[in-house]
């Protein structure tokens, strides 16, 4: 990779980068080690990344102060890719420096790091990244809104905890689901999802009247998701909401759970909204599905017709 040909350097770094031999790696990190140029860095330190290898991970690592936070930022995202239990402490004190243009690569090679502590059944230390990461955007630098740091990577830590702590995760989401901040509501609704409890389903459910407009049909849409007709009870109950579009909501998650309850509950919108919730009402009345659905339709769609499209 001497040649001064910078094509011809790329294709032979491409060529060493595909092949598995040690000898080849070694290519790489001496090659990395008296880079100069930086994009001849950058395409070092991805290839390093691409083969994976454990032992680059400390050559990398002097990389993240460089002066250009292109290489910084490649730097980030091979360690993030190695990922050895070394990364997580590598890009954790990356965090703890002064603010700076890799540190939102930073957190979010921090979560990929700790997904995979989680795929590895590793709870206690996902759950430590993710702490450190929350931490950072409530009480760190990335707290401060002149960083511009993504919500979505605080959300992603607050999902993170309440997943890894399962014994107070139902306390979490139930105390975030009423925040004033609707973000902090939508995480709430994402978490349940991932969190597989009906109790805490049923929960949500009955807090439905309480809940803001969006998170009412967020948790609609968990319901539909479980596909348990005991939570059919509280779609119905919103079928009276004031708010048209929870209302609209509640007859498309009604109409997936087939029962004669939930084609009289459907036939009575139809016939007594004469908006876009009877018409809707009407039209999903078509697609039910379910044991003694289709003797009930027989009887009460040719009445609903002339009524549901005034």
């Amino acid at each position: 990779m001497c040649s001064t040909d910078k094509n011809l350097r790329d294709y032979a770094r491409r060529a060493l980068e595909m092949n598995p031999a040690s000898e080849a790696t070694q290519v790489i990190l001496d090659e990395l080690k008296s880079a100069k140029d930086s994009d001849w860095k950058i395409g070092l330190i991805n290839s390093l990344a691409q083969q994976r290898v454990v032992s680059s991970i400390d050559l990398i690592a002097k990389y993240l102060d460089d002066s250009d936070s292109k290489v910084a930022g490649a730097a980030v995202v091979a360690i993030t890719k190695i990922s050895s239990p070394q990364s997580g402490k590598l890009l954790v004190n990356v965090l703890k420096k002064p603010f700076s243009s890799i540190h939102i690569k930073t957190a979010e090679g921090l979560l990929d790091i700790a997904q995979i502590y989680i795929d590895d059944n590793d709870y206690a230390t996902a759950s430590a990244i993710y702490q450190m990461i929350y931490n950072w955007t409530t009480k760190g630098p990335g707290s401060n809104p002149e960083n511009n740091v993504p919500f979505s990577i605080r959300g992603h830590a607050m999902v993170g905890l309440i997943l890894c702590n399962p014994e107070t995760a139902a306390d979490g989401i139930l105390e975030i689901i009423t925040d004033k901040d609707p973000k902090i509501r939508v995480i709430a609704v994402h978490a349940a999802r991932n969190f597989k409890n009906k109790e805490l389903t049923r929960i949500l459910c009955e807090m439905l009247s309480e809940l803001q407009p969006d998170n009412q049909k967020q948790v609609l849409a968990l319901i539909a998701d479980r596909g348990d007709n005991s939570f059919v009870k509280y779609i119905i109950k919103l079928l009276d909401n004031p708010n048209e579009s929870v209302r609209l909501e509640a007859i498309v998650t009604l109409a997936q759970f087939g029962s004669p309850e939930t084609v009289d509950k459907l036939v009575r919108t139809a016939a007594t909204d004469r908006g876009i919730c009877g018409k809707t009402a009407y039209k999903k009345l078509e697609t039910v599905t379910g044991p003694n659905v289709q003797e009930a339709n027989a009887t009460s769609l040719p009445i609903m017709r002339p009524v549901s499209l005034i």
